[in-house]
Protein backbone atom coordinates (compact mmCIF):
# COMPACT_ATOMS: atom_id res chain seq x y z
CA UNK A 1 0.00 0.00 0.00
CA UNK A 2 2.39 2.60 -1.14
CA UNK A 3 -0.58 5.48 -1.42
CA UNK A 4 -1.24 4.77 2.44
CA UNK A 5 2.43 5.04 3.39
CA UNK A 6 2.60 8.27 1.43
CA UNK A 7 -0.11 9.89 3.08
CA UNK A 8 1.35 8.61 6.62
CA UNK A 9 4.50 10.75 5.55
CA UNK A 10 2.52 13.39 5.18
CA UNK A 11 0.72 13.70 8.19
CA UNK A 12 3.55 12.62 10.07
CA UNK A 13 4.93 16.21 8.86
CA UNK A 14 2.14 17.44 9.88
CA UNK A 15 2.49 16.55 13.01
CA UNK A 16 5.71 17.12 13.62
CA UNK A 17 5.56 20.86 12.48
CA UNK A 18 2.36 21.13 14.76
CA UNK A 19 4.33 19.93 17.51
CA UNK A 20 6.60 22.60 16.47
CA UNK A 21 4.21 25.19 16.50
CA UNK A 22 3.06 24.33 19.99
CA UNK A 23 6.72 24.70 21.62
CA UNK A 24 7.23 27.81 19.95
CA UNK A 25 4.10 28.98 21.36
CA UNK A 26 4.49 28.15 24.94
CA UNK A 27 8.00 29.23 25.14
CA UNK A 28 7.13 32.58 23.57
CA UNK A 29 4.08 33.02 26.37
CA UNK A 30 6.86 32.00 29.17
CA UNK A 31 9.11 34.84 28.09
CA UNK A 32 6.22 37.17 27.88
CA UNK A 33 5.06 36.34 31.30
CA UNK A 34 8.30 36.43 32.59
CA UNK A 35 8.92 40.14 31.19
CA UNK A 36 5.82 41.25 32.41
CA UNK A 37 6.57 39.94 36.00
CA UNK A 38 10.46 41.61 36.07
CA UNK A 39 8.92 44.39 38.22
CA UNK A 40 6.97 42.26 40.67
CA UNK A 41 10.28 39.67 40.71
CA UNK A 42 12.59 42.69 41.65
CA UNK A 43 10.39 44.11 44.25
CA UNK A 44 10.33 40.79 45.87
CA UNK A 45 14.12 40.43 45.94
CA UNK A 46 14.91 44.03 46.99
CA UNK A 47 12.93 42.92 50.38
CA UNK A 48 15.03 40.45 51.18
CA UNK A 49 13.85 36.47 49.73
CA UNK A 50 16.59 34.51 48.47
CA UNK A 51 16.51 34.28 44.74
CA UNK A 52 15.67 30.73 44.98
CA UNK A 53 12.43 31.23 46.38
CA UNK A 54 11.13 33.80 43.73
CA UNK A 55 12.45 30.91 40.78
CA UNK A 56 10.56 28.72 42.97
CA UNK A 57 7.70 30.69 43.30
CA UNK A 58 7.65 31.47 39.62
CA UNK A 59 7.89 28.20 38.87
CA UNK A 60 5.02 26.94 40.75
CA UNK A 61 2.80 29.94 39.77
CA UNK A 62 3.66 28.71 35.78
CA UNK A 63 3.31 25.13 36.78
CA UNK A 64 -0.23 25.86 37.86
CA UNK A 65 -1.42 27.97 35.21
CA UNK A 66 -0.73 25.69 32.84
CA UNK A 67 -2.53 22.63 34.87
CA UNK A 68 -5.70 24.58 35.04
CA UNK A 69 -5.18 25.61 31.32
CA UNK A 70 -4.32 21.98 30.10
CA UNK A 71 -7.19 20.89 32.20
CA UNK A 72 -9.64 23.68 30.83
CA UNK A 73 -8.28 22.22 27.27
CA UNK A 74 -8.96 19.31 27.47
CA UNK A 75 -12.87 19.76 28.96
CA UNK A 76 -13.06 22.18 26.53
CA UNK A 77 -11.92 19.85 23.31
Amino acid sequence: MPVLDEHMGILSVAVFATHLLVLLIAFNTSSIGMDERARDHVTMLTFGPPVRSVLALTVVETAMVGAIATAAGIVGG
